[in-house]
């Protein structure tokens, strides 16, 4: 009587350990068909929008208040004396002055137009278009 109950627990052990085993490749084989996107560490795709400036000579280019999705009355043109348009995300119906610029993910959309504004007014830079400021502009009365 013994062996027969030692047998059956044995049996018992064996049973468990091959309904762990099949279901633990089961979930292995799910997670596998489920994630057919490869992901690469590090690189996010993000969707950009036109965004035009619409403050004056005084107004601040780094403030998503003075940003517009319709162009300006006054085109973009190659006066480089002010920015005019910018590609960022849309995060609330402004640009997303902290989202990460994708060829420079290091860097944001904010650190990239103070550069190109940089560039318009320190004396002796040529004013410098990037990734994400796009188009100068006559500056607005």
């Amino acid at each position: 009587m013994i062996t027969i109950k030692k047998s059956g627990l044995r049996a018992l052990k064996i049973t468990l350990f091959t309904l762990l085993i099949i279901s633990s490749l089961a979930i292995i084989v799910k997670a596998m068909n489920s994630n057919s996107e490869v992901k690469v560490v590090g690189k996010t795709t993000v969707t950009t929008t036109t965004w035009y400036f619409t403050g004056g000579e005084h107004d601040d280019p780094l403030d998503p208040n003075n940003y517009s999705l319709t162009p300006p009355a006054s085109a973009c043109d190659h006066v480089k004396e002010q920015i005019c348009e910018i590609n960022a995300p849309n995060v609330g119906g402004k640009p997303d002055m902290a989202a990460p610029v994708s060829d420079k993910p290091t860097e944001t959309v904010y650190q990239q137009i103070n550069d190109a504004q940089l560039s318009l007014t320190e004396e002796g830079r040529e004013p410098t278009l990037n990734e994400t400021v796009t188009a100068f502009r006559s500056i607005l009365p």
